[in-house]
């Protein structure tokens, strides 16, 4: 089983996360969520660091976490996949 650490961070314009993925090796993660990609994603309810750990269980779902980007803005998921922010709300 996959675990997903976060650590959260207030900033000017958002949020500034890093996430930890561990089984057995860890990967370490920088990712960003702005104030007005966060309100795009029409997730009210959700804290922004949920946000964050579906986006990462989103992703596992399709790569490695090897594959995943070390430092990265929220936002450019849906560069890759374009049906992220469709079914996001499945990962919450």
């Amino acid at each position: 089983m996959v675990e997903i650490k976060i650590s959260e961070s207030k900033t000017e314009k958002g949020w500034a996360f890093r996430v930890t993925i561990s089984n057995g090796n860890s990967t370490v993660h920088n990712v960003n969520l702005d104030n007005d990609y966060y309100k795009h994603l029409s997730l009210p309810d959700v804290e922004p660091h949920k946000v964050v750990e579906s986006s990462f269980r989103f992703l596992l779902d399709r790569e490695p976490k090897e594959m995943i980007l070390r430092t990265f803005d929220l936002q450019i998921i849906s560069r890759y996949f374009p049906e992220y922010e469709k079914i996001l709300s499945e990962y919450v």
